[in-house]
This record gives C-alpha cells, structure tokens and sequence, in this order.
C-alpha cells in the first residue's frame, strides 16, 4: 500500500504531530508499505528527523511570513486551495 501523511512541524506549531506521524509512518514502512510526507518548508520543520527514519519527504512551499502572530487554532502554511494542488503532485 501507498500511504501518504501530510503534517506540519515548526517553530511555531511545535512538532507533536509530525512525531506522532512518524511513529506510524515507521510502523507502516516496518511491514512493507511505501509511506511518504507532505509538510510545509516553514521555518524550524522537523524535515531531517523524518528523513532520518529513511522516510522521503515532499516540500510544500508555503508564505513563511503570513501566520507569524496568528493564533494556533487559525495557523495555515498556505491557503486550503494552494496546499491540496501542491499536495496532489
């Protein structure tokens, strides 16, 4: 099976869910699937901890300027549109 996940890890969000991604995505790999990221190249993303696990990562490019005092709750890498048709490459 082909799986990928698309999560985000940087400065400003943290990275909880990329780890918690990779627990399963290494999971996943460990019985024989093709597992691969999708993240946003924001400043701080966890990229090389990914990558470490020999998990392939594919970049998003995203407005690294535009969510710097946003709350959380509404923090986006790049708009919805945006991000499905990068995603869907």
């Amino acid at each position: 099976m082909r799986i990928a996940i698309r999560a985000d890890s940087g400065a400003q969000i943290g990275g909880g869910h990329v780890m918690r991604c990779l627990s399963l995505a290494v999971a996943a790999r460990d019985v024989g699937h093709e597992v691969v990221f999708v993240s946003a190249d924001v400043p701080g993303h966890l990229g090389a901890r990914i990558e470490s696990e020999g998990i392939r990562t594919f970049w998003l490019k995203a407005d690294t300027g535009a969510n710097e005092k946003v709350e959380i709750e509404n923090w986006r890498p790049l708009p919805v549109q945006a991000d499905a048709e990068q995603t869907h490459r």
